[in-house]
């Protein structure tokens, strides 16, 4: 039990430098003395829980299976490794596509904590109370700092769905209102068009779900059909709103946003298979009035796109569509789950959503947050034992 300790501190750290503008007013994540804390804490930590394991008589640990979901991800992180490292050391490239590499690389780590820790509620427990507490804790700095900094800027992924959580665990009507108040409290304050549409969706997944479970079987499929449908109406729509009616929106530099996505295209078309193969810099050089600034592009799946091609985007989707298929069916078949299951299912659609239009994965915080939460959740869901639980 020890041994297990240590490993949720490292996600706190993660949690605490990702929420620590709504804290402090200062983005704790750029500061490169703790960038890689949580991942420096973790591999000793899960070291020594698979010692302590061991030592202790605990059954053996299985180190099969894994690879079977986690595949997509562990092809993409070790492409992006090698390309990042090439990158670095022969072509001496400073700023790398790393980050992504390796923190997708630790997802079987996680994986094998969330299976074979052998009571789930010691996993899915300790983890809903670090989310629900940093997603509180951000949403109340993002009232304070209202209208001078948009706190939950680039974290909607991670406060948003610990709402939807709130919404399917309470039994009460009352409850359940609660929680839609928080949700759209949240969607408001992060003052910038993704909450807006992490929003909507949030909104569209749980009527979806409602109304999935209260029809006949016969017609579920139709009915997934068109809430794949009304999705892709919602993130047209907002994508025209933002064409028509940009001025009025809460956007960022788009001059810088747009300029970036144009270089991004052509280099793509210039090697639309397997791009850069992640041999170029993760930044660019921006001249803006007088001043230069070297800044990633503000999508990782445009990213994707540049840098892998069609290879890695087609990696990255099927494995957050094999994660969100999983979730959902552990959550439609095992009640006591539902609502922890649904929550990670949508957390993995606001990933998506979130990461279209920021540059998430190449900060270390995000991403142990991120490729942590996932696999720890794939772990908790094929293990025959996530009965085990109750969340009420």
């Amino acid at each position: 039990m020890f041994s297990e300790y240590p490993l949720w501190i490292a996600f706190s750290f993660a949690l605490f430098v990702t929420i620590s503008e709504a804290i402090f007013g200062i983005p704790l994540r750029n500061a490169l003395v703790l960038k890689h804390i949580p991942l420096l804490v973790f591999l000793p930590a899960f070291t020594l829980y698979i010692v302590g394991r061991t030592l202790g008589g605990a059954p053996r640990i299985d180190f099969t299976g894994w690879f079977s979901w986690l595949w997509p991800f562990l092809l993409l992180g070790s492409f992006a490794t090698i390309g990042s490292l090439y990158a670095r050391f022969i072509l001496d490239v400073k700023e790398t596509f790393l980050v992504l590499g390796i923190y997708m690389l630790l997802t079987p780590l996680f994986y094998i904590w969330g299976r074979e820790v052998g009571n789930t509620k010691k996993i899915v427990r300790p983890f809903l109370f670090l989310w629900g507490v940093s997603s509180c804790v951000a949403v109340a700095g993002s009232i304070i700092y209202f209208g001078k900094v948009a706190v939950l800027h680039s974290i909607e992924f991670l406060v948003q769905p610990f709402f939807v959580y709130l919404f399917f665990v309470q039994k009460k009507i009352v409850g359940k209102l609660l929680a839609l108040f928080l949700l759209a409290t949240a969607t408001i304050l992060t003052q910038k068009l993704t909450g807006y549409i992490n929003g909507i969706s949030a909104i569209s997944y749980i009527g979806l779900v409602y109304v999935d479970t209260s029809v006949s079987s016969k017609w579920q499929t139709a009915i997934r059909v068109v809430g794949m449908i009304v999705l892709v109406a919602v993130v047209g729509s907002s994508i025209l709103g933002f064409i028509y009616f940009r001025e009025y929106l809460p956007s960022g530099n788009m001059d810088v946003r747009l300029h970036q996505y144009g270089n991004v295209f052509t280099a793509f078309l210039q090697s639309p298979i397997w791009g850069q193969a992640y041999t170029a810099a993760s930044g660019e050089t921006y001249i803006e009035y007088t001043r230069s600034l070297n800044i990633p592009t503000h999508s990782d799946i445009l990213d994707l796109l540049k840098e892998g091609g069609v290879v890695a985007l087609g990696l990255w989707l099927i494995g957050i569509f094999v994660s969100i298929r999983l979730f959902v069916r552990c959550a439609m078949k095992n009640l006591k789950t539902a609502a922890f299951f649904h929550a990670m299912a949508f957390l993995a659609i606001s990933i998506a959503v979130d990461c279209a239009v920021n540059p998430l994965f190449l900060t270390p915080s995000y991403a142990f947050i991120i490729w942590g939460s996932l696999a720890l959740t794939l772990g908790v869901a094929t293990d025959t034992r996530k009965g085990q639980f109750n969340e009420s």
